[in-house]
């Protein structure tokens, strides 16, 4: 039998991105409206589908028990999730101590590897996505990101 986590677990995730796409939509006010049509529009899809989620779940939960457990194993937490969750803080240490597009690449490539993506795969998607954005941001466009 499957053990489904606990109902409140599922309502945290849309929850945190309801609460920062509406502290993202204060903090950006002062901006030019073309600065922000972008992001905002994607803010606004964001907060619908976050909406869209907590409803469904809410509906699809009402009335079942809650899981039983203990530990993190209890809430749905697999260490491949923890694991992301690590590379995702060493790679913004990575941005800041040896660049964007460096870092990128390598936190693709071991993210890859977490998924058990084969290992040319791997090579060949993070090499390749980092070097699509290199060229659009740093040649096309000639933004510098991180250094």
């Amino acid at each position: 039998m499957e053990q489904k986590r606990p109902f409140w677990i599922e309502l945290v995730f849309p929850a945190v991105i309801l609460v920062l796409a509406v502290i993202y939509y204060f903090n950006t006010l002062g901006f030019s409206r073309q600065a922000v049509f972008f992001p905002h529009s994607m803010m606004v899809v964001m907060a619908v589908l976050a909406a869209v989620v907590l409803t469904k779940e809410y509906l699809d939960r009402r009335g079942r028990p809650a899981a039983t457990g203990s530990g993190l194993a209890s809430l749905g937490v697999t260490r491949n999730a923890l694991l992301i969750f690590a590379l995702s803080v060493a790679y913004y240490g990575l941005i800041i101590a040896i660049g964007y597009f460096i870092a990128t690449g390598i936190f693709l490539l071991v993210s890859l590897f977490v998924f058990g993506v084969h290992r040319f795969v791997s090579i060949a998607l993070a090499l390749g996505f980092t070097g699509v954005l290199y060229l659009v941001f740093a040649v096309l466009f000639d933004i510098r990101i991180g250094s």
